[in-house]
């Protein structure tokens, strides 16, 4: 899953374009794996509160079915056994087939969070690891400008020693020879 990434090679350092690049697209495939992350959240929520409306609507069939037994008994009425034992086998047979369609989602968007999360803990271990390698680049880079700037600063400074130097003998030759024309003139 790791690739590696190499830059093109600038003057002192690599060039700039493909360093910003490269960090711009980790920043929106960081972004992206935030947002799947955060979708899978909101559907869990979804689901989980579906799941609530279907266990309430379980409860107040079953509580209705209760309701109309007492009421029944109450009245002196005796349901009708089939008749009740059907209207029981429909109750809980939808609930059962609610149940089992929570069930079901539940499970299959928690398999999806638990896919993505490890895809995304995947991808972002490879992230951290190219940002390392990317970092050590960059002050492999940094460290050799900087001898690459020390060595500079010492050519320049031989350099503007000499010129000082042959500026001086030229001055001194000058002046004896401007000394000496002058001298000669007088006398």
């Amino acid at each position: 899953m790791a690739q590696t990434i190499t830059f093109r090679s600038a003057v002192n350092g690599f060039h700039r374009g493909d360093v910003v690049k490269y960090i711009g697209e980790l920043m929106e495939e960081n972004a992206a794996l935030k947002q799947q992350v955060e979708t899978l959240r909101v559907l869990g929520k979804t689901l989980t509160a579906e799941t609530g409306a279907q266990k309430a609507e379980i409860e107040r069939l079953q509580a209705a079915l209760e309701k109309a037994q007492t009421k029944g008994q109450e009245g002196g009425r005796q349901l009708d056994a089939a008749r009740l034992g059907e209207a029981l086998y429909d109750a809980r047979r939808f609930s059962d087939l609610l149940i089992g369609e929570a069930r079901e989602k539940t499970g299959a968007m928690f398999d999806r969070a638990a896919r993505t999360a490890d895809g995304s803990s995947e991808r972002i271990g490879a992230l951290t690891a190219q940002t390392a390698a990317l970092q050590a680049q960059i002050e492999e880079a940094l460290s050799g400008i900087e001898a690459n700037l020390a060595a500079l600063d010492g050519e320049m400074r031989a350099f503007s020693g000499g010129i000082n130097d042959d500026r001086d003998a030229f001055l001194q030759a000058f002046t004896d020879e401007t000394t000496k024309k002058f001298e000669a003139e007088e006398a």
